[in-house]
């Protein structure tokens, strides 16, 4: 408690000392406007005043602010959390964990103007891969007993529900198996088949978002206490120090013939990750993207799954 009265206080001390209000709607960037904004993040040195207002409510910035009917836990069945045009007849399933759910302030927009019925299945900590997961911190609510049963009656949900598409998005990063040790590259892209071709049809499509580079972080918490030095609330590219499964990702999408959607150009450039790019904090925590952020990439994420729509 004394922690969040902290970050807290340094937030709103950042807001008296710009006299910046929160609360501006957010715009879609062009390709370039975020290809540029990602160029320029790493020089980024100051809290600008517009990242100032926003630093209250980085912890906050997440699905459940725009979609509170999809928020934690997770939406776990096919009637729970539905959005785009809910009369078509094609239908786009979002489906993992909250490395899946954190787009839908995105995807809701874009599933609308592509006149198509969005379906999210998702549970905090249950992953789309096929693996017997033992820990996770800070884990998923349920407990681990529970991600075991609820993959295999989502698969069966699924294939009842024939969607058009899906998008699989889920954290690959702290993620341990038997003895508390980290997977293998090998066996995450083994657990991610197996699952992927119980959904594949020649009637459905499939894609996979590229999990998000981790940040050391989180930076909401880290600016608020270094308003001058930016970089301090940074990630190198790629993070040793807390690697992903990308690879197998990737490995796994060429393997079952899916779509994979990279996602690493939106947050980094080639040697660091920026806590800020053009206005915006990019995330909440350390590997969520932030809601704000999200509907910034509406244009660039459209483009990148429009195969999907």
């Amino acid at each position: 408690m004394r922690r969040a009265l902290k970050v807290l206080t340094a937030a709103s001390t950042a807001m008296v000392l710009f006299g910046v209000a929160a609360g501006a709607a957010t715009k879609a960037g062009t390709a370039a406007d975020i290809a540029t904004a990602v160029k320029k993040s790493t020089a980024i040195s100051k809290v600008s005043p517009q990242i100032a207002a926003q630093l209250s409510g980085a912890l906050n910035d997440t699905v459940a602010k725009d979609f509170p009917q999809a928020a934690n836990p997770g939406c776990d069945t096919v009637t729970a959390c539905v959005f785009g045009l809910k009369s078509s007849k094609r239908t786009l399933l979002l489906f993992g964990d909250s490395h899946a759910s954190m787009w839908l302030p995105a995807l809701a927009g874009i599933a609308t103007q592509a006149k198509v019925r969005l379906v999210v299945l998702w549970h905090a900590g249950c992953h789309v891969a096929d693996l017997a997961v033992t820990y996770e911190p800070p884990g998923p609510i349920g407990g681990y007993d529970f991600c075991m049963t609820w993959l295999p009656q989502q698969v069966t949900a699924i294939e009842q529900l024939k969607p058009t598409s899906i998008l699989i998005g889920e954290r690959t990063t702290q993620v341990y198996g038997a003895g508390n040790t980290l997977f293998t590259r090998q066996q995450w892209q083994d657990g991610l088949v197996r699952t992927i071709s119980q959904l594949v049809s020649k009637d459905t499509k499939i894609g996979i978002f590229e999990d998000l580079p981790w940040s050391n972080i989180e930076p909401g918490i880290c600016l608020s206490q270094h308003l001058t030095q930016v970089q301090q609330c940074g990630t190198t590219n790629p993070n040793p120090a807390n690697p992903g499964q990308q690879v197998a990702e990737q490995a796994a999408a060429i393997a079952t013939h899916s779509l994979y959607f990279p996602t690493h150009q939106w947050f980094c450039n080639k040697a660091l990750c920026s806590p800020i790019i053009g206005n915006y904090i990019t995330k909440w925590d350390q590997g969520h993207v932030s809601a704000t952020y999200a509907r910034f990439l509406a244009t660039v994420l459209a483009t990148a799954v429009k195969p999907l729509l």
